[in-house]
């Protein structure tokens, strides 16, 4: 089975990390530059998991995560949101609008490893790590 993650984030120098950490763990990518396009890639590819920015340019990425929590084909889908901002209202409005997990800018490469290893399978690569004799 491979593992897909669908990356939405306004920003490319973003967007190309985020992808570069997940490919180098052998993670296939695809990503969105906004959040009408990242909806339609959502539905379109059916992802394992979805990282979005919050802030962006027209549609926010909290409206992003309300239109996918509502949609049948990605309801279930888990996801990972990114943001700059800090504070109650931030986690609250994240936590109200589906996200399941909230990472701050800027992140090191094994937080967001370890984030996005909560949400997806085992790949064969991990299954080797730890079932080593």
């Amino acid at each position: 089975m491979v593992t897909k993650v669908l990356i939405v984030d306004d920003s490319r120098t973003y967007r190309e990390v985020v992808r570069a950490y997940l490919e180098m763990e052998g993670i296939d990518c695809v990503c969105a530059g906004g959040t009408d396009e990242g909806l339609a890639l959502a539905i379109q590819e059916g992802p394992d998991l979805v990282i979005t920015d919050m802030s962006m340019p027209g549609m926010s990425g909290l409206e992003l995560c309300r239109q996918l929590k509502a949609n049948f084909k990605t309801s279930n889908t888990p996801i990972i949101m990114i943001t700059s901002s800090r504070g109650e209202d931030t986690a609250r409005a994240a936590q109200e609008a589906g996200v399941d997990l909230l990472l701050w800018k800027p992140f090191p490469r094994e937080l967001v490893m370890e984030a996005v290893n909560r949400f997806l399978p085992p790949r064969p690569a991990d299954l080797a790590t730890h079932y080593d004799a």
